[in-house]
């Protein structure tokens, strides 16, 4: 088994294009799948086959090859896909196979259309099929040459018919086909060996458990199940002799005493490690066995042990077995509640051990056949699956019909009284479309024939009677949808018969479209390897182990609405069948006492009692003299014959028990799974929303996050912007008033001008012009090369034109009383203004007036 070199650079176009079948079969599959060679015989309409080859090429088959003579005509445009209108008159198996190419360009076919069909010619090819699909119906020749090249090479085969609403496959697998990775739960998976810890792992938990009462609550609950589980191990043996705990009570006791070492002082109200452990108890605290079917590996005498690896390797494991007393350690540990560097150290530990196992297996082989077991990751693969390989011993002599029928039939009255927890059986489909397997449309008349011909039990069964008229009345054509659901499920089981994955079908399957149900019409009497069921008058129990327990067990009344359990007395039908009834169901229906003209049949059966001895009453609890006088006096052959026929009724009472509860446990295994299905669904689709909600609510919650944030901003904005806007009014109130100030000081200029020029003139009037008297030095002006003159009011004739007075004081040479008189005449002229000019012009009256003085000083 190879195995791909480690990614370098993250995956390939192909890991990528295969990533999710990848994750299914692993690159180990892949390559088997890779590198398959399929033939298809196809026939009648051809579609299921073509389904099946469509469910092959996507995955990545190697190569495969179609051998169909068919031409397309208008009825297969209508129920194949894989045909269109350019398809009509055409080879069949060219156009289906140019479509399929299409679909994966990776892989590669080829077909034999009419005029070339030999299909000797076509086995006879160089490189040897991995598997061979053929469709119902085919001659019968052609099936015999399928079979022999099958038998010769140990070639698996798949039968397939699809007829209407019904059709079945049937697997023909090699006289030994075994799986050694069948994908088992991986909760059962580890091998933790508890109760046989080798020193690296009992010096692990010892390192931890050392002092564990001083150990803080977070290193406490923090403890791996697995050092717990070992020092309460430990602790157990002190008090009980160095013995473990292997018995139910024993594990019932030590669970107990798991939880009682767990702190429940905690804020948690204990820990959950601790509750792990216990938990683990009856699942790993176990000793080690090996597995029945790992044991008929060991025993199976195969004479191809010498060239096999596989074979090889099993005969390495068994030396292994033998050597230690156990099997090599898978390496595989679950998930558990620790700290990640103690848990990767316990899984280093593990995978340690694994490895160490695997090459001393190895070494092993090597010794044995060092030419045929070469690669370690196929050794490292048996030990790692070692507890869970499946020998499929698949008989080719297939057991007798009539047995089938009569079993199928009794499960079916069972149905029939349980309800729905039980389902009818499908026997008549699959001898309504199996006993034609040369005919393409038989009548509903033939295959009644055919069927009572092979099992007489099913005449006037109405069953049988409503599947041949509706496989009649299908014509033997193919429905689309269910040649594509059945397609598809024998694409599943090729697929695990290639990669040697998972456990394929053994036998046949059988699907019924309308009721949408399959079947597998197999007892324990078909994987066991028994040729024949045991019917309704067998003597023997061949091929079944009857444990000392089993035997004691108690008997039930056959009437199915009945089923109580018989202690003490009960009526046994002993000649004409082997039924037995208890008393209330005896008097309800008649049976005891009896006269010969009105006998009651058998309610179990219909079988007519015609006999006084047919239906008797039985002491099931018979006394000590009864059991000593019954068989006194008879010879040892009839002493042997008496107790084979009640060993018979009893074996026979005893296996319809266990296909009763056969029964229930498929149906309510079926509910389980079902129900577990839908609550898987909606548990992933309640978390699927509530993970959506939290999202949008998480989406929502930083959306209204940012609008408060921007709310702020904005707010802080509009505040700093009212700020703004209020010393902007503030601003244009002053500008405003400044302005009108201006306004109003330019028009008290204006009125001072006026009244100047007014008191001017009369000034002018009262008081004549004086001479300018001669300058003296000491008056001089500063900066003034002339004497002091004398200042007197002029008006600048140009600013007055303005309306207000732009001059000042001009030197008129009259000295300084010309000064004086020209404040008193300013002081006059103010006095001559209104009142209410004079406070409006009062402020800039008196600035002009320091001004005048600061000019003058």
């Amino acid at each position: 088994m190879s195995q791909t070199s480690p990614v370098q650079g993250g995956p390939t176009d192909k890991e990528r294009k295969y990533d999710r079948q990848l994750r299914l079969w692993a690159a180990s599959g892949q390559a088997a799948l890779e590198s398959s060679n399929v033939l298809l015989v196809n026939s009648g309409s051809g579609t299921v086959g073509v389904e099946t080859l469509k469910n092959l090429v996507l995955p990545g088959i190697g190569q495969f090859t179609i051998v169909d003579d068919a031409v397309v005509e208008d009825a297969d445009l209508g129920v194949n896909f894989f045909l269109d209108e350019s398809s009509r008159g055409k080879s069949r198996a060219q156009c289906a196979t140019e479509h399929l190419l299409e679909l994966n360009p990776e892989v590669s076919g080829q077909c034999r259309a009419k005029g070339s069909l030999d299909l000797q010619a076509v086995l006879s090819s160089v490189t040897p099929y991995t598997i061979i699909l053929y469709v119902l119906p085919l001659p019968a020749e052609t099936i015999h040459i399928i079979e022999e090249y099958s038998r010769l090479r140990s070639t698996p085969l798949v039968a397939i018919r699809s007829v209407g609403f019904y059709g079945y496959f049937r697997i023909t697998l090699p006289d030994v086909f075994p799986v050694v990775d069948t994908h088992p739960d991986k909760t059962s998976t580890a091998d933790l060996r508890l109760l046989n810890p080798w020193p690296e792992l009992l010096q692990f938990a010892q390192d931890l458990t050392r002092n564990i009462d001083d150990l803080d609550d977070n290193l406490h609950g923090h403890l791996p199940l697995v050092a717990i589980l070992l020092h309460n191990l430990e602790i157990w043996k002190q008090n009980h002799d160095g013995a473990a705990p292997t018995e139910y009570s024993d594990k019932i006791a030590f669970r107990k005493q798991v939880l009682e070492s767990m702190r429940t002082n905690n804020a948690e109200g204990g820990e959950e490690n601790f509750e792990e452990a216990a938990g683990a108890v009856m699942k790993h605290v176990i000793a080690q066995s090996l597995p029945e079917s790992l044991r008929q590996v060991f025993e199976y005498d195969n004479t191809e042990k010498a060239n096999s690896s596989f074979w090889i390797i099993a005969q390495a494991v068994s030396h292994f077995y033998q050597k230690h007393g156990q099997l090599p350690v898978s390496g595989g540990l679950p998930d558990m509640k620790a700290q990640s560097s103690v848990y990767i150290q316990l899984q280093n530990i593990y995978k340690s051990k694994a490895r160490q196992d695997a090459s001393e297996v190895f070494d092993i082989a090597r010794g044995i056949a060092a030419d045929v077991v070469t690669d370690p990751a196929e050794v490292e693969q048996f030990c790692k699956n070692a507890r869970f390989i499946k020998l499929i011993n698949f008989s080719r002599t297939a057991p007798k019909i009539e047995d089938i029928v009569a079993n199928e039939l009794n499960q079916e009255k069972m149905a029939a009284t349980a309800g729905l927890e039980m389902q009818s059986s499908l026997i008549s489909l699959y001898l309504a479309l199996s006993l034609s397997p040369n005919s393409l449309a038989p009548s509903a008349e033939a295959m009644r024939e055919a069927i009572y011909a092979h099992a007489p039990l099913l005449q006037g069964h109405e069953r049988t009677r409503q599947v041949t008229e509706e496989v009649a009345r299908a014509a033997g054509g193919e429905m689309h949808n269910i040649s594509a659901v059945l397609g598809g499920m024998v694409a599943q089981e090729v697929i695990k018969v290639v990669t040697k994955q998972y456990i394929p079908v053994d036998n046949t399957c059988i699907f019924d479209g309308i009721e949408s149900r399959c079947q597998l019409p197999e007892g324990p009497w078909m994987r066991e390897g028994i040729k024949h069921a045991p019917t309704l008058k067998s003597t023997t129990f061949k091929g079944i182990r009857i444990e000392a327990d089993i035997m004691d067990l108690p008997l039930t009344c056959n009437n199915l609405k009945c089923r109580a359990e018989l202690n003490d007395r009960a009526l046994v039908t002993t000649c004409q069948c082997s039924h037995i009834f208890c008393l209330e169901c005896t008097n309800r229906f008649c049976l005891s006492g009896q006269d010969r003209q009105n006998r009651v049949p058998c309610p179990a059966c219909d079988t007519q009692l015609s006999s006084p001895d047919d239906a008797v009453i039985s002491n099931l609890k018979p006394s000590e003299a009864y059991k000593t006088s019954i068989l006194s006096g008879l010879s040892p052959s009839i002493i042997m014959e008496c107790a084979g026929r009640a060993l018979s009724f009893w074996a026979y009472q005893t296996t319809q028990n266990i296909y009763y509860q056969q029964y229930l446990y498929k149906t309510l295994t079926e509910k389980y799974a079902t129900l577990s299905g839908r609550l898987e669904q909606t548990v992933n689709e309640a978390n699927a929303q509530i993970k959506t909600l939290q999202r949008k609510m998480s989406t929502l919650t930083t959306e209204n996050d940012n609008s408060r944030k921007k709310n702020e901003e904005l707010s802080k904005a509009y505040k700093e912007k009212n700020r703004q806007l209020l010393q902007t009014q503030e601003l244009h109130d002053k500008l405003r008033h400044t302005v009108e100030m201006g306004h109003i000081q330019r028009a008290a200029t204006d009125a001072i001008d006026s009244r100047f020029q007014q008191q001017q003139q009369q000034t002018s009037r009262h008081f004549p012009p004086q001479q300018s008297a001669p300058y003296n030095s000491a008056h001089t002006r500063p900066g003034s090369g002339a004497g002091f003159r004398g200042y007197g009011l002029a008006v600048d004739q140009e600013r007055a034109a303005d309306g207000g007075i732009r001059g000042g004081l001009m030197d008129t040479g009259a000295g300084p009383w010309r000064r004086e008189l020209s404040v008193t005449g300013i002081m006059h002229i103010f006095s001559h203004i209104r009142l209410n000019e004079a406070n409006i012009l009062s402020r800039s009256y008196f600035k002009r007036t320091a001004k005048l003085f600061t000019v003058w000083g």
